[in-house]
């Protein structure tokens, strides 16, 4: 694949191609699809690689495990900045509320860190604003004779 021709986008460009390889250790060839981004301002592109076993157009698979990564990466935000799946009461109902209010303090977070903040740290994920700021965001614990 080469660089694309003419003045270069603002945005990055990217292409991705398919093709059968088989490893060593594998039993049998897959697809493994590439993804090549050209960002402006950077010499050499980005290469990625994806082994999978859908049937899709390489362009399909690339934007199926971007949108993959993202959700991760939400919920990885999740976990670390309002301890989203610390749910140690026994009771199911006990926990089902702690699991609520854990989202709606991750929300009004987000809702936020997107309106009130300036644009620069607005980007910002909520466990950067928690390392950079010093602030804390955490949701109340009820004290109602669930746990």
């Amino acid at each position: 694949m080469t660089r694309p021709a003419g003045r270069p986008s603002h945005r990055p460009v990217f292409r991705s191609k398919s093709f059968l390889c088989q490893a060593a250790s594998w039993t049998m060839a897959r697809r493994v699809v590439t993804k090549v981004e050209f960002h402006c301002g950077e010499l050499f592109p980005r290469v990625g690689f994806i082994v999978t076993n859908l049937g899709t157009s390489s362009r399909a698979v690339v934007r199926f495990y971007n949108k993959r990564g993202t959700a991760e990466q939400w919920i990885k935000e999740g976990k670390q900045a309002v301890a989203l799946t610390r749910l140690s009461c026994h009771r199911f109902r006990a926990n089902e509320v702690r699991l609520w209010l854990s989202l709606i303090a991750y929300n009004l977070g987000n809702l936020w860190r997107r309106l009130a903040l300036p644009t620069p740290i607005g980007k910002w994920s909520l466990t950067s604003l928690q390392q950079k700021t010093g602030g804390r965001l955490s949701s109340t614990r009820v004290t109602t004779g669930f746990c």
